[in-house]
């Protein structure tokens, strides 16, 4: 566990195939996990490696501002990770910063997808924005749970309305509902649909055959 100067929470763990520990989660002020402690403002998240014995390897954080949430996380074959999250009320001024890249929203809450290697080097980054007519008021795109597939990885979540993926919109009658996406090994996105009807939580299990 952690030691905790600030306010902190764990939102998902996964594991290897070694028994490597891998914790998700936000926090704020400084967070102290063993020996190792990182420190940041309201809304940072966190990227956590433990040993199967239980001490902590390495941490990565993800800086922004204002209400930023990590929502799941799962793991590939090769220890490759995967991360999502919603965040908001970034601009050119207060950007998501993962320390080799960022990324940029409006007044909503956006959601985005990461991969970040076994060592911790961050490999990508995707968004999905709400672009609608509100999107600056405050009307969201969130995701409730995404997993690993052998082919990509699926993500769950809410959508209010029209949202902006790689240069494509979807959900353009802008009705709050539910959607599914699917995001290739290179974070590109293969597919996004939506439904009809709201849900306000959905969870997600591959199979074995992926």
């Amino acid at each position: 566990s952690s030691d905790q100067l600030g306010t902190a929470k764990g939102s998902d763990v996964v594991t290897d195939l070694l028994g490597y520990i891998y914790v998700v989660g936000d926090y704020d002020n400084t967070v102290g996990f063993n020996s190792l402690e990182i420190g940041g403002d309201f809304g940072t998240m966190y990227v956590a490696k433990y040993h199967p014995d239980g001490h902590p390897l390495w941490v990565r954080e993800i800086s922004g501002s204002s209400n930023n949430h990590m929502i799941a996380v799962d793991i590939d074959l090769t220890g490759n990770l995967y991360i999502a999250g919603s965040y908001q009320h970034t601009n050119s001024f207060t950007e998501l910063d993962f320390g080799t890249f960022s990324v940029s929203g409006n007044g909503s809450d956006n959601t985005f997808i990461a991969k970040i290697d076994t060592a911790g080097a961050w490999q990508w980054v995707n968004t999905i924005l709400s672009t609608g007519p509100s999107a600056v008021n405050g009307k969201m795109v969130a995701p409730y749970d995404m997993v690993w597939t052998a082919s990509g990885c699926i993500m769950a979540g809410r959508v209010e309305e029209q949202v902006t993926v790689d240069n494509g919109t979807y959900n353009n009658n802008n009705d709050d509902t539910f959607f599914f996406a699917k995001f290739d090994e290179d974070g590109d996105l293969l597919w996004f649909e939506h439904g009809a009807g709201r849900m306000y939580d959905l969870r997600l299990v591959a199979g074995d055959n992926g």
